[in-house]
């Protein structure tokens, strides 16, 4: 906290719930776009993370309700183009979506 992430970033509880509401409603999308990531990609990007960032957990917690086809973030200052079939870490890169 303080280097990577500021807490006045995260997400405020009302902010995550109306996050998933409206993650159930949908269910379904062509494309997920957020500034980071789930942290089951962390690992793609940096060799070891001992920092925390609660907007991974939160992230965590859309992956398991929605059914998409690509999930492009940036946040990591990297251009990693489908780090696997459904995910897209941009930094410098324009691409076109979907």
């Amino acid at each position: 906290e303080g280097f990577d992430w500021w807490k006045e970033e995260i997400p405020s509880y009302q902010e995550v719930n109306e996050m998933i509401d409206n993650a159930n409603k949908v269910k379904n999308v062509d494309c997920v776009l957020t500034h980071t990531c789930t942290t089951n990609m962390i690992p793609y990007l940096i060799e070891y993370s001992d920092m925390y960032d609660p907007t991974n957990s939160i992230l965590d917690e859309l992956d398991k309700i929605l059914t998409y086809k690509h999930w492009y973030f940036g946040h990591w200052h990297k251009d990693i183009i489908n780090i696997d079939k459904k995910h897209t870490c941009l930094y410098n890169k324009i691409i076109q979506l979907i």
